[in-house]
């Protein structure tokens, strides 16, 4: 189970294809990778804390698998998926790529967990915050490893 790891930014409609379009640009795999914080914040064109928020969001839709070397240097691969989106919608704005990244979003149980308790768990049509929140810490607690 992850939460927070975005920090406090949901994700912008142009993130994914920044994100992509960085990457596939010279083979630049490695753009998230701590030592190159100042090069990411000027080739994605959003701060510090924002480059860490859009490598969580890669993961979590699912864009993007990563790892590290033997350097400790972050590196990301893109799935197929993705490059099949790039080929057929570049700029991420297709109602089917929408549908698609919200779909792994919510079906990403380990690393979107809220997302995935909310569209999958969560059985409410109407709520308040105060039950959102009080269910959600018990789902927490009953499935927690």
């Amino acid at each position: 189970m992850e939460f927070n790891k975005h920090g406090s930014f949901y994700v912008r409609q142009t993130w994914p294809m920044k994100a992509v379009d960085v990457i596939l640009s010279e083979n630049n795999n490695n753009i998230f990778s701590p030592q190159n914080e100042l090069l990411a914040v000027d080739e994605l064109g959003v701060g510090r804390v924002m480059v860490r928020s859009l490598r969580y969001w890669l993961k979590a839709m699912k864009l993007a698998e990563e790892s590290k070397d033997s350097k400790g240097n972050i590196k990301h691969k893109l799935l197929d998926v993705t490059k099949f989106i790039v080929e057929y919608d570049s700029f991420f704005q297709t109602y089917g790529t929408l549908w698609l990244l919200h779909y792994n979003l919510a079906s990403n149980k380990d690393n979107a967990t809220t997302w995935y308790w909310f569209f999958n768990e969560f059985n409410r049509q109407s709520f308040t915050r105060e039950q959102f929140l009080d269910e959600l810490k018990l789902y927490i607690l009953h499935n927690h490893e």
